[in-house]
C-alpha cells in the first residue's frame, strides 16, 4: 500500500482529470501487488554460506571449436535457432520469421538444443569420443 501511494503521489500532477485519480491510484495498487506476487514466485533461489562444487570457467576464444563441434551434433533446425539467437543476436520473433515457424516452435528447439549441449559437455565419455575435448 504505501508502495502504491508513493507513486500515486509521484504521478498525481500528470493526472489531468479529476475523475480519473480513483481508477489511476486504483490501477497502481493492483500493479504493485501482482508485483509483488511475482517477486515470491522468482525467489526459487536459496542464499547459503557455502561455495558451489563445481567452478565455472568463463568459455574464450580458445573453446570455439568446442563450441562448434557441440553444435554439429544438434538437428539442421536446433543449431539454426541457437546460431541466429547466441551468435546473429536474434530476437524469438525475428528467427521464426527466418526459419518460418512459430515462436513457440523456436523456444522449443532453443530449449531442446542447449540441453542437449549442457548433456554433452556434462558427460566425459561422450564429449571426447566426439572429438570435443579441450
Amino acid at each position: 500500500m504505501q508502495t502504491a501511494l508513493e507513486r500515486a503521489y509521484v504521478a498525481w500532477p500528470r493526472i489531468k482529470r479529476r475523475e480519473a485519480q480513483e481508477s489511476y491510484v486504483r490501477s497502481i495498487m493492483t500493479r504493485a501487488a501482482i508485483d509483488r506476487t511475482r517477486r515470491r514466485q522468482r525467489r526459487g533461489e536459496v542464499l547459503t554460506g557455502e561455495v558451489p562444487e563445481t567452478v565455472t570457467v568463463p568459455a574464450g576464444p580458445e573453446d570455439r571449436d568446442a563450441v562448434w563441434g557441440l553444435l554439429a551434433a544438434l538437428s539442421p533446425r536446433q543449431r539454426a535457432v541457437l546460431v541466429l539467437r547466441y551468435y546473429e543476436d536474434q530476437s524469438e520473433v525475428q528467427i521464426a520469421e527466418t526459419l518460418g515457424c512459430s515462436t513457440g516452435t523456436v523456444k522449443a528447439h532453443a530449449s531442446r538444443g542447449v540441453a542437449l549441449m549442457r548433456e554433452l559437455c556434462a558427460d566425459p565419455a561422450t564429449f571426447h569420443a566426439t572429438g570435443l575435448n579441450r
